[in-house]
């Protein structure tokens, strides 16, 4: 019989993945290269570009870039800089929208 935890869960058994919190839009995984930009945008013509740069110790540094128009029509350029491991889901926030992504590098 297979041990179980205190919560009474069988050890080593795979529990499905915690859903996101209410609001926050699901972009899945995303394949990245090193250093070109790529556009990533939830729909509704909103979105930004992702620099990646590949960093000495395997992580990513993501340079989040976008350019939101204002109710004025007016074009703000917004940057926002994340280091994160590859292949794990982080969290971010494109044109006021809240967003969740699992960064990949593209294999050569």
């Amino acid at each position: 019989m297979p041990a179980s935890t205190r919560s009474g869960e069988v050890a080593g058994a795979r529990r499905p993945p915690p859903s996101l919190p209410p609001g926050i839009t699901d972009l899945g995984v995303v394949e990245l290269s090193d250093r070109p930009p790529t556009w990533l945008g939830p729909g509704d013509g909103e979105g930004c570009f992702l620099t990646p740069t590949v960093l000495n110790d395997g992580h990513l540094q993501i340079v989040f870039t976008s350019e939101p128009k204002t109710a004025d029509g007016f074009t703000t350029q917004t940057e926002r800089t994340a280091i994160v491991l590859p292949g794990r889901q982080m969290f971010s926030e494109i044109d006021c929208v809240a967003v969740a992504l699992t960064p990949t590098l593209k294999t050569k």
